[in-house]
């Protein structure tokens, strides 16, 4: 089984060092046999836009291999608009401030572009002051995938079911709302189909049991 980690921490590193990363990573055959998944971009954002890694990227993409990027968590938007038109990530990690370009958001939307939010970690690096701040609500209106993760749990303070509860807590969000959020969480993941349609089902089992109820 295929386990989802970056391939390297390249926003702390030089392009060159990055670089090293991935070649070390390839060379050893890690993306063909399944050790990883794909790459990403992760650690400091601000002052390290996208741009500067694009040949790594370019070289991921043109191997098949799959990409994503910590973007608009600390940065601004344009950090988000960079990493899809630059880098050519699939998804997008945190991204809150999608929010703050509609255009943005709704080419996101469009695109069914999985945004992967982690609640806890965002209020403990001062990204908002609290979970309702985030923009959980205009996703939903706006038919943005999102995805609810715990982010390091034992360093940020929460579990993934930490982080489930606090955006209940704060949101208040009806069935409907998380029949979309895991829906949308399994059809923008990167497992393969049979996996996918196996996770799918589940959903429309709880669904079924439970819709009505709450």
């Amino acid at each position: 089984m295929s386990v989802l980690i970056n391939a390297s921490d390249f926003e702390h590193l030089s392009a060159g060092d990055a670089d090293v990363s991935y070649e070390k990573a390839v060379a050893l055959g890690h993306f063909s046999d399944g050790t990883l998944a794909g790459i990403g971009m992760d650690s400091s954002e601000v002052g390290f836009p996208p741009e500067i890694f694009r040949e790594v990227y370019d070289k991921a993409y043109a191997a098949g291999i799959r990409r994503t990027a910590h973007a608009g968590e600390e940065g601004d938007s344009t950090y988000i608009s960079r990493a899809l038109d630059i880098c050519r990530t699939e998804r997008i990690d945190h991204g809150i401030r999608l929010v703050d370009d509609e255009a943005l958001l709704k080419r996101v939307a469009k695109n069914k572009t999985l945004v992967t939010m982690c609640p806890l970690s965002n209020v403990r690096l001062r990204c908002v002051t609290k979970v309702a701040e985030l923009p959980i609500r205009k996703f939903l209106d706006e038919g943005v995938r999102f995805s609810i993760n715990s982010d390091d749990p034992a360093y940020f303070g929460g579990y993934i079911l930490d982080n489930y509860c606090a955006v209940q807590d704060a949101f208040s969000l009806s069935f409907k709302d998380w029949k979309f959020i895991a829906e949308g969480a399994v059809e923008g993941s990167w497992c393969d189909d049979g996996r996918k349609e196996a996770l799918l089902q589940k959903v429309q089992e709880w669904a079924g049991r439970y819709e009505g109820k709450f």
